[in-house]
């Protein structure tokens, strides 16, 4: 794909300024040429309200060997309109009912050309020069599998909001939730052609169970200064509006890695412990069924080894009566003081 040309690149939408609206493409550097191929899929679903400044965000990088595929669910929202509008600067570009996000991305990768793969979700986006620090760490560090960088998370506006904790891949950084983010991560081409591929039974935690398939292949892994992407927080997030959905996601996923063999004796027991967590926090916000049935689930799982006192007086609390239950939760808050 060529790099967009200013007179007929879409101009901004009115009223928009700043990055991605008024950017200006980077000028070339010596051995840009050289850099590897990247392909990025955006997956897209009604995010027409966002979708845009995604796209902005990934041509306006300036990264010279870029293949760009956007695969939208059958959006009604206006987003086919931004897709057409932007269509000659896609790679390939779709709208039509699919199988939710993550098989949209795993048709995506099934597309891809590009010795680096990443995704870049509808409503997230990257900040200047990202591709190109990474296209260059991968340029000149051949021997490293998977690059990634840090990610801010923003409000629905652009604003800051916090630091996400980014930590070096390992098996015990990989807990309780990602160690790295997918709004940040490009992944050679070699380790989808050894079998890497999202499970398309996980709806939510997808990103999570690829970090895990990642380490099992052990890959190599590097942090990249200057890659860079921003994370959008806002109601209609799927993440938002479905998190029982994503924590039941999650504890689903520490039950089945208690099962894998491949993981050491210090990984399994602190799985344990996330478990128990999970159980204690869904009593502390007063999700007392989910914590009855997490109880029940982790137990079967892990067998007496799994039971604490805590865990023990808090699944029997869980099932009293509201007016015994708020009264005992207030015994027990007491006791922990």
């Amino acid at each position: 794909m060529s790099l967009p040309d200013p007179n007929s690149f879409p101009p901004p939408p009115p009223g928009k300024t700043g990055w991605p609206w008024d950017a200006l493409l980077p000028s070339p550097q010596p051995g840009d040429a050289d850099l590897p191929s990247i392909t990025l899929v955006t997956p897209s679903y009604n995010q027409g309200q966002f979708i845009e400044e995604t796209l902005r965000s990934v041509l306006l990088q300036g990264y010279p060997r870029l293949e760009y595929i956007v695969m939208d669910g059958g959006s009604r929202d206006g987003t086919v309109e931004i897709l057409k509008k932007y269509g000659p600067w896609l790679a390939h570009w779709q709208s039509e009912k699919d199988g939710g996000q993550t098989a949209a991305i795993n048709q995506g990768f099934a597309r891809a050309t590009g010795e680096l793969r990443g995704w870049q979700n509808s409503d997230d986006y990257f900040l200047p020069g990202a591709l190109l620090a990474a296209g260059r760490a991968a340029r000149d560090r051949p021997e490293i599998d998977a690059f990634y960088g840090s990610v801010d998370y923003v409000d629905a506006a652009g604003s800051f909001l916090r630091h996400a904790a980014i930590r070096e891949p390992s098996f015990a950084h990989n807990m309780p939730y990602p160690c790295v983010l997918n709004q940040a991560l490009l992944i050679r081409r070699p380790l989808f052609e050894r079998g890497l591929r999202l499970d398309e039974k996980i709806t939510h935690c997808m990103d999570y169970d690829l970090l895990w398939q990642l380490l099992f292949l052990e890959a190599r892994f590097a942090a990249v200064p200057g890659f860079r992407a921003e994370f959008r927080q806002h109601d209609d997030a799927k993440g938002v509006y479905q998190l029982e959905i994503c924590y039941q996601e999650f504890f689903d996923y520490y039950l089945r890695l208690l099962r894998d063999g491949r993981l050491p004796a210090s990984i399994h027991s602190a799985l344990i412990g996330e478990l128990r967590a999970s159980c204690l926090n869904d009593f502390g916000t007063g999700r007392f069924s989910s914590c009855r049935a997490k109880f029940r689930q982790a137990l079967r799982a892990v067998g007496p080894a799994f039971l604490t006192p805590e865990l023990l007086l808090k699944y029997a609390a869980s099932a009293l009566p509201p007016g015994l239950l708020s009264g005992t939760k207030r015994l027990l808050r007491r006791g922990a003081s």
